[in-house]
């Protein structure tokens, strides 16, 4: 099933949440920032499904972490923001080609883009999973 949204429009939504968040109480900006993935992660059940829905991966999102069992010493799992920025950069360059989509609508993808780069998200994940 193809899903009817614009190319990097979830990618685009979590980033003006995460943006409208970023002051707030951690707790606060990542329960609104799950608020909006989700919209765009579950989808709808289709015929022969045996689930009640399924699951729609987007480049840019708060996920589940996968680090196994020895480092989840506090009994949490983890989640963290993950931006696949070789993915995105895919993704930018269907919407140039396609001819769809306006300048300005390229602009937000490059500066969502610019601004999951500029957090070093992975870098920051990959410091805290190492530190001993």
């Amino acid at each position: 099933m193809k899903d009817n949204r614009k190319l990097f429009e979830a990618e685009l939504e979590f980033n003006k949440t995460y943006k409208q968040h970023i002051n707030d109480d951690k707790a606060i900006r990542e329960a609104y920032c799950v608020l909006t993935q989700m919209k765009y992660t579950i989808a709808p059940m289709r015929e022969h499904d045996y689930f009640v829905c399924g699951y729609i991966s987007n480049r840019i999102g708060l996920y589940p972490l996968i680090v196994g069992v020895e480092r989840i010493i506090d009994g949490y799992d983890k989640c963290c923001y993950s931006a696949d920025v070789k993915g995105c950069k895919e993704i930018l360059e269907q919407i140039k080609s396609s001819g769809e989509y306006s300048q300005e609508d390229i602009q937000k993808v490059e500066e969502t883009i610019d601004f999951g780069k500029k957090k070093k998200l992975m870098h920051i994940l990959k410091m805290r999973l190492h530190k001993k």
